[in-house]
């Protein structure tokens, strides 16, 4: 009769528990679809540009209204400005202070197809897209968003119509 002790295991069981346990960790792990699934965290705790007025129907100058919000975070010790969907028009420049990030509803770059193909969606109809018009044609304005101290911008799109 052969008797096998349970309070100890050999290599080969520890190995394939720990390389199990790596796999789980792996694909539990926070990622892209983290994110995604957790998405509503972050806007719950942001700061929207609507609130500050901003108009998102890409015919309003939303450039101080953005500002406000980023200026507002700020203010409060850094936090995320969200962006919601939309058509955001700038016709000026944007600061992000320090501590502040600025955020739109994309959790990946959207290939917008619609810009060829008008049956598709167009830019701002499927997630937040900023119309920059800010130092059209001049190689030597301002640029159009400028970052601090671990200041972010991410879940956008730009475009330069």
């Amino acid at each position: 009769m052969t008797f096998h002790d349970k309070s100890t295991s050999s290599r080969r069981e520890i190995l394939s528990l720990g390389a199990a346990t790596g796999v789980m960790g792996f694909l539990g792990a926070p990622g892209v679809a983290y994110g995604a699934a957790h998405d509503h965290e972050t806007v719950q705790y942001s700061l929207s540009v609507r609130t500050f007025g901003a108009a998102g129907d890409a015919a309003t100058d939303d450039t101080a209204a953005f500002q406000r919000a980023l200026d507002a975070a700020h203010a409060s010790g850094g936090g995320v400005v969200y962006g919601p969907p939309g058509r955001y028009l700038f016709k000026g420049v944007l600061e992000i202070p320090a501590g502040v990030g600025l955020r739109g509803s994309f959790q990946c770059g959207p290939s917008h197809s619609g810009i060829r193909d008008h049956a598709q969606p167009k830019p701002g109809d499927d997630g937040s897209a900023l119309f920059v018009t800010t130092g059209r044609g001049s190689e030597d304005g301002k640029p159009f968003l400028t970052l601090n101290t671990n200041s972010t911008v991410s879940g956008l799109t730009f475009y330069h119509p």
